[in-house]
């Protein structure tokens, strides 16, 4: 994994990535007056109107699909700019069911964790390097849900089912083996 980010940083050049952590709220504020876009005029403001949402809310939510009807009551600018989504899933969670759909959402991805750790002991090294390669896909869609709203972009939800599926069904096979053993 190190050899594939050296060669990317090779390839294309760490200058854009260094422009870019110029230009961010966490660069110290003598890299000029105009830093461009910042975290918090890109998702921050966003993200804090959420907060404010969950507090509210903390049990129930505000209801699975609401977020877009129920932002501009919460939102520090005059409510008339649309936002349909927190631009971060665990966020969406919180704001669309509360601490009950995020209770539930930390299971299904124990769950999932648990899946990957089984399978990945399947006695077949084919069968346990896919597994492994499926959880680096499904880490990386959950790392992705931090900063976007990954699991509603279809093409992106159908790959993690993919994904799962083959843990899922690598998981079982290797429990299977172990039983008859």
């Amino acid at each position: 994994m190190l050899f594939t980010i050296g060669a990317g940083v090779w390839w294309i050049g760490a200058d854009p990535v260094i422009r870019r952590v110029e230009k961010s709220e966490l660069a110290p504020k003598s890299m000029g007056a105009d830093r461009g876009e910042t975290f918090f005029r890109s998702r921050g403001w966003i993200w804090r109107d959420t907060a404010a949402m969950i507090r509210d809310r903390w049990a129930l939510g505000v209801g699975i699909g609401a977020y877009q009807t129920a932002y501009p009551i919460y939102s520090s600018h005059d409510g008339t700019l649309e936002v349909g989504q927190a631009h971060n899933d665990y966020l969406q969670i919180m704001a669309d069911a509360g601490i009950i759909g995020a209770l539930i959402a930390l299971w299904f991805i124990f769950l999932v964790a648990r899946d990957i750790l089984r399978a990945s002991r399947h006695v077949s090294r084919v069968m346990s390097g896919t597994a492994l390669g499926a959880g680096g896909g499904i880490f990386a869609l959950f790392v992705h849900s931090l900063f976007d709203f990954n699991f509603q972009i279809p093409s992106n939800a159908l790959l993690f089912l993919v994904l799962t599926a083959v843990v899922s069904q690598i998981a079982g096979a290797a429990t299977g083996d172990r039983h008859s053993q």
